[in-house]
């Protein structure tokens, strides 16, 4: 008798955007592309930051970090820019890899991941982290003009 096959949560899907950029923060010593240390069932927690954007000015992101041994570790990509009005619903959020859209069957999904520099589907399985969690300190960053004029972004923070 075969078992049953293993299903990710039913909840919120989020996609992660530029998660194959090395730009705005999503590189260190071990990665060159932070992004390319996730993988499918990979956990990542949504952070609210603030970035300075192409014009200079602040702003707030929903920046994503991947999470190794329970500790927030590597900064993978960003929500988009249209969920930062919802921020009180995503900061702190854990969320699992469930997609690569670079590896989708689907043409349209291939070409909105090289658009984006890279998307990944992850869905929230968990409440906000305990607010006595320590948490790594949060950079400011620069963001990248877009040149592309079909962005879905609006702008980039890519």
């Amino acid at each position: 008798m075969a078992s049953p096959p293993i299903r990710h949560p039913s909840g919120i899907i989020v996609e992660i955007l530029g998660t194959k950029a090395a730009s705005n923060g999503r590189s260190c010593e071990e990665h060159e592309v932070c992004g390319a240390s996730l993988f499918i069932d990979g956990v990542v927690r949504i952070q609210s930051v603030q970035i300075i954007n192409e014009h200079g000015q602040e702003e707030t992101a929903l920046a994503v970090y991947s999470i190794s041994d329970g500790i927030d570790h590597c900064h993978v990509g960003f929500l988009s820019r249209a969920l930062v009005k919802h921020k009180k619903e995503y900061d702190g959020k854990i969320a699992q890899v469930v997609e690569f859209l670079d590896k989708s069957e689907s043409p349209q999904d291939r070409k909105k991941s090289h658009r984006c520099m890279g998307i990944i589907k992850a869905i929230i399985i968990e409440a906000e982290r305990a607010r006595d969690t320590p948490v790594k300190k949060r950079k400011t960053y620069q963001c990248a003009q877009d040149s592309s004029p079909d962005s879905s972004l609006g702008g980039s923070i890519l």
